[in-house]
C-alpha cells in the first residue's frame, strides 16, 4: 500500500488486502475515503496491522463482511460507515479504540438492539431514544467509551463507569444534560475533547491520583464561569491537578479518600 490513498475512481478494483502499518489517514489529508468510487468486494486485514485508520471502506456498499485480525487495537473514525450490503462484522478484544460512526448505516450496526452497543470490549454507542431518568452502568470488562457513545442523550441522569476503563472518547457525553455529578475512576487516563461538555455539569469526581490527560474544554466552557465546578480528587494529589494541564484551571478542588473499591468518602474540604 502506498503511504497516502490515491485510489480513487479506480472502477475495476474489487479487491484490496491491506497490510500498511505505517499510513497517513487520507481522511485528514483531504476529507475523502481510501478508495472513494472503487467496487470493492473484498478487504483482508493482514495480520500484523494495529491500527485501521479513518474511513478506509467507508461507503463500500458492495461489502458484505469483514473480518479484523487479533493484532488490531484501534479503528478509526469512519472505518467502515455507510457500507451498506455489511452484514457480518468480527472484532477481536484486543481493541482498545473505535472512532465515532465507525459503523455507522450498516446493516451490521442497525440489526443491534436498543440500548448500549458493544463491540468487543468498547462502549461503541448508545442505540435509539433513552428513556427517561434513566441510569446506565458501563458493563465489567469495557476498556474504552467511544466517541459520540452519549452524545444528546439528555434524559442520562448517572453513569456508572467501571475500574477496568482507561479512556474516554471525545464529545461522548456531550449534551448530557441530566448529568449533574460524574466519577471517573482511578483507571482513566485520558479524557477527550468535550467528552463531559455540560453546563450543568457541578460535581467532577476524578479518582486517579494522576491527573488523567484533558482538553480546554472535556469538561465545561473554556470561558472563566466553567471551570467553577467543585472537583473532588484522592488526598495528597491536590497539587498535581492544580499543576496538570487544563486541571489547573479549576478554581476550587476537594480532597477525597478513595477505598480500593473506588467508591468515596470525604476527606477534608475546600483546599483551594
Amino acid at each position: 500500500m502506498k503511504e497516502t490513498c490515491e485510489y480513487y475512481n479506480c472502477y475495476g478494483l474489487t479487491s484490496v488486502t491491506y497490510n500498511a502499518t505505517n499510513c497517513k489517514d487520507p481522511s485528514i489529508l483531504n476529507s475523502k475515503p481510501w478508495f472513494e468510487n472503487c467496487p470493492l468486494t473484498t478487504l483482508n486485514i493482514g495480520e500484523g496491522v494495529e491500527r485501521i485508520p479513518d474511513s478506509l471502506a467507508c461507503g463500500q456498499s458492495r461489502l458484505t463482511s469483514i473480518t479484523i485480525p487479533a493484532s488490531v487495537t484501534s479503528i478509526g473514525y469512519r472505518a467502515f460507515e455507510g457500507c451498506s450490503g455489511l452484514t457480518s462484522v468480527t472484532v477481536p478484544d484486543s481493541v482498545t479504540f473505535i472512532g465515532g460512526v465507525a459503523f455507522a448505516n450498516t446493516p451490521w450496526y442497525d440489526s443491534k438492539s436498543v440500548g448500549m452497543v458493544y463491540i468487543g470490549k468498547v462502549a461503541y454507542k448508545y442505540k435509539g431514544e433513552m428513556p427517561r431518568g434513566n441510569s446506565v452502568v458501563i458493563k465489567k470488562g469495557t476498556v474504552s467509551i467511544s466517541p459520540f457513545a452519549f452524545d444528546g442523550c439528555s434524559n442520562l441522569t448517572s453513569v456508572t463507569i467501571g475500574n477496568s476503563v482507561t479512556s474516554i472518547g471525545h464529545r461522548a457525553f456531550e449534551g448530557c444534560i441530566g448529568l449533574t455529578s460524574v466519577t471517573i475512576p482511578s483507571s482513566v487516563t485520558k479524557i477527550g475533547h468535550r467528552a463531559l461538555y455540560s453546563e450543568c455539569l457541578c460535581e467532577i469526581y476524578s479518582l486517579n491520583p494522576e491527573p488523567p490527560e484533558i482538553g480546554v474544554e472535556t469538561f465545561c466552557p473554556s470561558y472563566a464561569s466553567g471551570f467553577k465546578r467543585r472537583v473532588y480528587v484522592p488526598e495528597g494529589s491536590i497539587s498535581e491537578y492544580k499543576k496538570a494541564r487544563y486541571w489547573e484551571r479549576f478554581e476550587s478542588f476537594h480532597a477525597i479518600v478513595v477505598p480500593h473499591d473506588d467508591g468515596v468518602t470525604d476527606g477534608d474540604d475546600d483546599l483551594k
